[in-house]
């Protein structure tokens, strides 16, 4: 047993009762910032994030490049979404360039994997044809099968 005086514990401190609005202050090291102030940036970086992904998955496999264009849409969706909620933030012009960025990325993303689904048939059967060639006259008859296999499918009636 200890002989020191025991003190009645301290009421714990309840933190100061808000209204729930945009000027509740989150606790920081640094100056206040306002609660969601934060949020259009980690959005514009989700969407630059799920920009390049879309990027790297769109020439994979058709699994990869059904991902890939799901990812680009998701990249979208975070650029518009930190550009909707630029007000609130302090570095507006990082955040809009970095949403513009992932903009374009994901745009060229999805139509470039759009267009590959579009004609899954004739490229996967020009990479299967080129992957077994062995000689470069091989790889340009595959490439010259694609061509046409791309002009039959384009244009149906001049092949």
């Amino acid at each position: 047993m200890s002989s020191a005086p025991s003190r009645p514990p301290s009421p714990p401190s309840a933190p100061p009762q808000g209204s729930g609005g945009s000027h509740d202050v989150e606790p920081s090291d640094g100056p206040a910032e306002p609660k969601g102030a934060r949020r259009p940036m980690g959005r514009a970086l989700l969407a630059l994030i799920a920009a390049g992904a879309a990027m790297l998955m769109t020439s994979g496999p058709l699994w990869l490049t059904v991902a890939g264009m799901v990812a680009g849409l998701a990249a979208l969706v975070f650029a518009i979404s930190a550009v909707i909620h630029l007000r609130k933030a302090q570095r507006r012009g990082l955040i809009l360039f970095s949403a513009l960025i992932a903009v374009t990325v994901a745009g060229f993303a999805l139509v470039s994997g759009g267009v590959r689904l579009a004609f899954w048939d004739t490229v996967s059967a020009y990479e299967t044809c080129a992957a077994q060639s062995v000689t470069i006259s091989g790889e340009a008859a595959c490439r010259e099968q694609m061509e046409d296999g791309l002009r039959g499918v384009i244009l149906p009636g001049l092949n």
